[in-house]
């Protein structure tokens, strides 16, 4: 049973991670319904870094150039002003400034959201509220006149900041990383598309830190490690085959179609999630 478990908690992860309706939500919820014993924190992360890997081999070609043209920009350090008129230069700090946020709540605030901010009916409420943010957000974004958008290869490191903050917003369970830095990304200006491929961006470093970072506490804390192995590689590999496919979808469906069905979607989740906890089902 638990390689069933396994299998459908990693597609669930792949599916949830960049759709902008929260994995968190999911991953409370399908156990729930189905019975199912908690796996674990450990199996947690390595559903995380199965869509790590999907990021990874998806942008394979995007992080081999992010990554030289960061290095390149060691030998501009003494004139920065190169850095900051070179679009394929900047990118790599831009998305270093999206980090920080999320990097410093994960680290402080991590303990204390899991604690205080990870219930069900924080859950069911964010999911409902956020999901109502995001098609404003779009709806702001379609309505905008501006001739030059921010892109992923212009936005001001202040820009890039914000969206970061709000991606450090994403710790809190039903909130979802992808949707609130898309959100945060089309109040800014971007056009759909580009904010849905920045959020994919800055969520490498993030998600792959958040996996180290998580790996290490269970290192030292190996009694976490409450199944086997294979159970883990089936959890990881899942989920990388379905987010690599999930990220082709999406950034294809916002070409044409409104984030609204993923709005109606987080609605009746949160629903539910609030309806299951009043009845004592969570």
């Amino acid at each position: 049973m638990e390689y069933i478990q396994s299998i459908i908690l990693g597609i669930v992860q792949g599916l949830t991670e960049f759709l902008p309706v929260s994995s968190s939500g999911h991953l409370i919820l399908i156990p729930q319904i189905a019975k199912w014993d908690y796996m674990g924190k450990a199996f947690d992360v390595a559903l995380h870094v199965g869509t790590f890997i999907a990021l990874l081999i998806y942008y394979r070609e995007t992080i081999v150039k992010i990554f030289k043209d960061w290095v390149a920009t060691f030998k501009d350090l003494k004139t920065p002003k190169v850095i900051f008129d070179s679009p394929e230069k900047r990118l790599p700090w831009l998305i270093l400034m999206t980090v920080i946020p999320g990097g410093l709540v994960g680290v402080f605030l991590d303990d204390i959201i899991e604690k205080y901010a990870s219930g069900p009916m924080v859950t069911s409420i964010c999911l409902i509220v956020f999901g109502m943010v995001l098609c404003i957000a779009e709806s702001y974004s379609k309505r905008l006149t501006i001739q030059e958008r921010p892109t992923s290869q212009n936005v001001t490191f202040m820009q890039a900041l914000i969206i970061g903050m709000a991606q450090a917003c994403a710790l809190v369970p039903g909130m979802s990383r992808s949707g609130i830095t898309m959100t945060a990304g089309m109040f800014l200006g971007m056009k759909k598309e580009e904010a849905a491929n920045f959020s994919f961006l800055i969520s490498i470093p993030i998600i792959g830190g958040a996996a180290v970072y998580s790996g290490l506490k269970l290192f030292t804390h190996p009694e976490l490690m409450t199944t086997t192995p294979m159970i883990f590689l089936i959890g990881i590999i899942t989920s990388a085959i379905t987010g690599y496919f999930v990220i082709k979808f999406l950034l294809n469906f916002i070409k044409k179609d409104s984030f609204a069905v993923f709005m109606y979607y987080r609605i009746v989740l949160g629903l539910i999630i609030m309806g299951m906890f009043f009845f004592g089902r969570l």
